[in-house]
């Protein structure tokens, strides 16, 4: 038989993302503000899955769409990389 009584639990505090920074330029921007859009992902993960347990390195690199769209993207293209351009909506 389970034993149980009520226990109150004080409120907690949470981290609770309200804007970026870009690590190139280092200027402030949202993900999403109002109507407008914007996310970047550039990341790396390498490790090693042994079922219930495992490790991994990840790297990851915020960028605001200026620095993405005017600084890394002509960098890929100039090492031969082909971006890829999509239109979506919704």
């Amino acid at each position: 038989m389970k034993i149980t009584k009520k226990v109150t639990r004080p409120a907690t505090e949470e981290d609770v993302t309200v804007g970026m920074k870009c690590d190139l330029c280092g200027n402030l921007y949202k993900e999403e503000d109002g109507y407008d859009y914007c996310k970047t992902k550039v990341k790396l993960e390498t490790g090693t899955n042994y079922g219930y347990t495992g490790s991994y390195d990840k790297y990851k690199v915020d960028l605001c769409s200026v620095c993405f769209s005017d600084r890394l993207v002509p960098w890929l293209e100039e090492q031969g990389c082909v971006v890829q351009r999509e239109e979506d909506s919704w």
